[in-house]
């Protein structure tokens, strides 16, 4: 039945989602799509297959066929989220500052609908749905664009989302649950989640300005003075750093954006609990040592990282992303930054749930998708993909480094951005392969 989009998001579940992982997706088709022959999702056909289906009561084997396309496209829609958003860091420093936003506004999309699809909805030309845990199926309509920012922004307030989160994310082996109790705040743990959602990326408001940003960079020509200017060195460092927030630090954790969140609940647990910094990070040390059994030193180096973590360019990148910033293309490419990193947790989690429903525990397919992600990206030949993903990043830390070093040898006054792409074509293009951090946030 049509409902509204409000109902749709509260009833929906992702357990036909995992299901469809677990038991059918890779079983009888073993490359991709890895769906059978006979699947009217394949093709480019879902959405004549959805639009047969709408607003009718559904048999199991539609519904299956639903659940199936939504698990597929929450990692199809996170990759070419990645893919935009590389295409938007290249795009940034070749000049094209309105197509670098409206390219990173794209990866915003595609990353919401990542999410939401792990959360078993499914939004498709006006043609939406949403599965409950029962099999019903709630059809709802909206223009594409509007629905999209109304569904994740009625997702990010649902309760089940911060626990979600909390689950998903984290630092140093604990998750953000385990970091509340840790300092204090895990009373109020939900509210910081659901603010950090409304803060750094899913606020109705600001992604509509973000739309409306890119419409008007999209659809008109730019008269501005500084329209014409060639990037600054300061573009240049930001689109240089910003990669290296996610470079693996430690298990499942993406270097220092992960730590920037966790910087950040400490912060708002020691506002709460109204103590002073030094009385509060030691009491942090403490909790460490007694609910972790950290040693004291190993307690207190953790506790040094987590403290700095706002000078790193994870917390750059959350500084940028928050809503009270300037909206700029530096402000969408954080966010859609910030967003990818979430709906790569949230797919990560899910496929975890996958295998512990599967046959024996494991699923091939998982790692078939990342292999041929990175075929599909240049990353690697298809006879030698590499065995280990954790030092993917390693090309990108390296292109980088060249990179700060003809920095350092060029004054900020006499900063050349012919002379740039002249001297470091190679290094350029490199830091832009974002598709790396895709892959590794899914395999770290």
């Amino acid at each position: 039945m049509t409902v509204t989009t409000a109902v749709a998001l509260n009833n929906a579940s992702e357990e036909w989602v995992i299901d469809a992982g677990a038991r059918r997706i890779g079983k009888s088709a073993l490359s991709w799509p890895y769906l059978p022959t006979t699947s009217r999702v394949i093709d480019l056909s879902a959405y004549n297959f959805i639009q047969g289906l709408w607003d009718s009561s559904l048999a199991t084997p539609d519904v299956q066929e639903l659940a199936d396309y939504l698990a597929m496209s929450t990692f199809c829609h996170l990759f070419d989220g990645w893919r935009y958003l590389s295409e938007s860091a290249l795009a940034s420093i070749r000049g094209s500052r309105n197509i670098s936003l409206h390219l990173a506004y794209y990866a915003e999309v595609r990353a919401a609908l990542s999410i939401l699809a792990s959360n078993g909805v499914g939004i498709v030309n006006n043609k939406n749905f949403a599965i409950q845990a029962s099999g019903n199926v709630d059809w709802f309509s909206g223009k594409t664009h509007e629905v999209i920012w109304k569904a994740i922004s009625l997702w990010a307030e649902n309760p089940f989302s911060a626990q979600k989160v909390q689950s998903c994310l984290g630092a140093y082996g604990m998750n953000v649950d385990e970091w509340a109790e840790i300092c204090g705040g895990k009373p109020s743990v939900n509210s910081f989640v659901e603010e950090w959602l409304k803060n750094w990326s899913i606020d109705l408001k600001t992604l509509k300005q973000d739309s409306t940003y890119r419409n008007t960079v999209t659809y008109n020509i730019d008269l501005r003075a500084q329209a014409l200017d060639g990037i600054s060195s300061m573009w240049l460092s930001f689109v240089k750093t910003a990669p290296l927030a996610f470079s693996p630090a430690a298990p499942a954790q993406l270097g220092t954006i992960d730590l920037a969140i966790i910087h950040s609940l400490c912060v708002k647990c020691r506002d709460i609990l109204s103590m002073g910094d030094h009385d509060f990070w030691e009491q942090v040390e403490q909790e460490l040592v007694r609910l972790k059994g950290m040693s004291a030193a190993d307690a207190q180096s953790l506790v040094s990282e987590v403290k700095n973590a706002h000078r790193t360019a994870g917390g750059r990148l959350i500084r940028l992303a928050n809503k009270t910033a300037p909206i700029s293309t530096a402000a969408v490419f954080s966010r859609a930054l910030f967003l990818l990193r979430l709906a790569s947790a949230i797919v990560k989690q899910q496929w975890s749930q996958m295998r512990l429903r599967a046959t024996g525990g494991t699923i091939s397919w998982h790692r078939e998708v990342l292999v041929n992600y990175g075929i599909h990206s240049h990353l690697w030949e298809r006879q030698s993909p590499p065995t280990d993903f954790f030092m993917l990043d390693q090309d990108i830390t390296d292109a980088a480094g060249d990179v700060e070093k003809w920095q350092n040898s060029t004054s900020r006054a006499s900063f050349s951005p012919y002379a740039m792409w002249r001297d470091m074509p190679h290094s350029l293009f490199k830091i832009c392969q974002l598709e790396r951090l895709g892959i590794l946030s899914l395999a770290v």
